[in-house]
């Protein structure tokens, strides 16, 4: 027996199933898609604040 081999739908129709599921599931792909945001951003944040709160050596800079 040989292999058994899945038909490939062509481009249009791939791109056509893909966009009919974004399209009913609009608003839970817009939230997932904000929350991904959102926590990218809060990760950024807190990275911001650990930076501010460490000090440089005043002799530090001297170094350069």
């Amino acid at each position: 027996m040989g292999k058994q081999t899945k038909k490939k739908l062509p481009k249009d129709k791939r791109l056509q199933r893909k966009l009919e599921m974004v399209r009913k599931d609009y608003e839970g792909q817009k939230s997932a898609t904000l929350e991904m945001l959102a926590n990218k951003m809060l990760k950024h944040d807190e990275k911001m604040e650990r930076l501010a709160e460490k000090r440089i050596p005043g002799d530090f800079l001297d170094l350069f």
